[in-house]
């Protein structure tokens, strides 16, 4: 088993954009964004009703 200092796992980690309200702060700044428009239009296309909640 290799342990890695905390440091440099810190910085392999994906920046997430919690707190950010904008799509270009996202974008300009490297945090992760999942596009799952794929994902609703499946949805919307070949579902019946769903119940969404976040």
């Amino acid at each position: 088993m290799v342990m890695i200092d905390n440091k440099q796992q810190l910085k392999k980690l994906a920046k997430l954009p919690i707190g950010i309200q904008t799509f270009a702060d996202i974008r300009n700044e490297n945090y992760v964004y999942v596009d799952k428009t794929a994902l609703a239009y499946d949805l919307i296309d070949n579902g019946r009703y769903y119940f969404l909640s976040r």
